[in-house]
């Protein structure tokens, strides 16, 4: 009976505060809630040794979603030993799992709380791979956990060379870690020349990355097989930002509007959305559609994939950042 009633306790202040609280100005999210500490887990059940979903950054939103545990754990948060129940959340990126309940906090403030749109150089990608002794039966070129090495792979950018030993942002576009920073150990320049190029030819810049936050990906529960319970070596996709920027949220769908979007963008075809102002509005977005016909949705039906990334300016109004259509494939 305590331990309900604890858990009553925690769910009548929590609702105290969301009554309370500072509305988003756009009205999108109800029940939000602050996280109190770094890398807090997300889990796939209200259980310490269930899969991590993903990790969040102190200051990070998260939407309540339902009901606390009735039973309570005791967990260590910013040096103090705290008794809370479990609760079901909702991650900006649109992640369902569980945190615990004694790092969800209050002091954010949409009326107050501004960030200013960076200033951004140039805009890149990586992918993050994962390597095991442990092959898939079906397929002995794919690696399945435990997972014993990281790296990452294809990782560039365009528009800007970013200089040697810098720091350049890392947004995993899942949402499933926090923003962070890495070191560039290598600049190498690739000159993208075509038919239809004679001067001004676009140029990539292939990275080699510091290996900064990547342990985490081997306790990270990762993109499954279809069909299959068993997890792909392929962790996620990394947007790459330089120089580096100070606050990044991946939006989940269930935080796209068509207001908020470019005029000629079609919001079912919006495979990214990234807020850098703390508005839970996108601010860069990529979408990606069918080269031969951009109104054909059905994607299996696509040989082709072209992309548009969209990143808006101080004054709000959007740009064309950067395209790919077949010239460039």
């Amino acid at each position: 009976m305590r331990n309900a009633k604890n858990g009553m306790k925690y769910l009548i202040i929590l609702l105290i505060f969301f009554s309370s609280f500072c509305k988003d100005p756009s009205n999108k999210v109800s029940n939000i809630a602050v996280i109190m500490t770094e890398q807090l887990r997300v889990r796939e059940q209200p259980n310490i040794s269930a899969n991590t979903l993903a990790f969040l950054a102190k200051d990070d939103l998260v939407q309540l979603i339902g009901k606390p545990t009735n039973s309570e754990i005791e967990a260590e948060i910013n040096g103090k030993k705290i008794k809370a129940p479990w609760y079901p959340i909702r991650t900006l990126s649109g992640i369902d799992g569980w945190i615990f309940g004694g790092a969800v906090g209050t002091g954010f403030n949409f009326e107050t709380t501004h960030i200013a749109m960076p200033k951004i150089g140039g805009i890149g990608y990586a992918m993050i791979r994962r390597y095991s002794d442990n092959k898939w039966d079906k397929n002995p070129t794919w690696s399945l956990p435990p997972w014993k090495e990281v790296e990452y792979i294809r990782s560039g950018i365009s528009k800007i060379e970013p200089k040697l030993h810098s720091l350049i942002s890392v947004i995993t576009e899942e949402g499933r870690v926090p923003l962070y920073n890495v070191s560039i150990l290598k600049v190498e320049e690739n000159i993208e020349k075509d038919d239809s190029c004679d001067k001004d030819c676009p140029i990539w810049y292939g990275l080699t990355l510091a290996h900064k936050n990547l342990e985490l990906w081997k306790e990270l529960r990762g993109i499954v097989f279809s069909g299959t319970k068993m997890e792909r070596e392929y962790a996620s996709n990394a947007l790459l930002i330089y120089p580096t920027i100070t606050y990044a949220r991946v939006l989940g769908r269930h935080l796209l509007f068509k207001q908020d979007l470019p005029e000629n963008v079609d919001i079912d075809l919006v495979v990214l959305s990234i807020d850098m102002t703390g508005d839970l509005k996108p601010d860069l977005i990529r979408m990606e559609y069918y080269c031969y016909d951009p109104s054909n949705k059905q994607k299996e039906t696509w040989n082709y994939t072209c992309d548009k990334t969209y990143l808006r300016r101080s004054d709000m109004s959007w740009s064309l950042y950067s395209e790919t259509d077949l010239s460039n494939q």
